[in-house]
């Protein structure tokens, strides 16, 4: 997690990193249990109405997602050790 935060910091300049526990349902429920550590992170932001989520008004703007894909990308290369 280190890693991924001193980077996530640096990619998303006025944001911390923080450890959070998200209530949905995850891979980790299966992964856990049997001792591997399933962690989680997303690089899109969201409005703090919670975009409507599982509704029929959720939503994503446009740039967030686009902010968010590079990110994930590059934290996967990041992970893979790849120039």
């Amino acid at each position: 997690m280190n890693t991924l935060a001193g980077w996530g910091i640096a990619f998303f300049e006025y944001c911390l990193a923080v450890p959070a526990m998200s209530a949905g349902a995850t891979d980790g429920a299966f992964l856990t249990p049997v001792g591997i550590p399933t962690y989680g992170v997303s690089g899109i932001f969201f409005d703090t109405d919670g975009n409507g989520a599982h509704g029929l008004n959720e939503r994503v703007g446009v740039d967030a997602t686009y902010i968010g894909r590079d990110f994930l990308y590059d934290a996967i290369k990041i992970y893979a050790n790849q120039p």
